[in-house]
């Protein structure tokens, strides 16, 4: 059983605030979401860094604080596919 802290909801809100003010339309830059083009980079075989380098040059004039960023975004997509995978190699038994 999953135990939950008990939660401070103004900073969740506030939080959330901050994340739908200053979201990034990808798909203005890339025709597609940043989840579907970092999955689609990885099936290929790429990994964080290799994703990274892979969009800055399909996009090599992103300003600076879209590097950063879409580094971050991909970093917490690769994270996210780690814990995934951990668990569920957990729940089968696979080491």
């Amino acid at each position: 059983m999953i135990k939950i802290k008990e939660i401070n909801w103004s900073i969740i809100e506030e939080q959330m605030e901050l994340n739908t003010h200053y979201r990034i339309n990808w798909k203005a830059y890339f025709d597609m979401s940043l989840t579907r083009l970092i999955a689609k980079l990885k099936a290929e075989g790429n990994n964080q860094n290799e994703t990274y380098k892979k969009i800055i040059e399909i996009q090599p004039d992103l300003p600076d604080e879209l590097k950063r960023r879409l580094e971050i975004g991909i970093a917490a997509r690769f994270g996210e596919t780690a814990t995934y995978d951990s668990e569920k190699n957990k729940k089968y038994g696979i080491k």
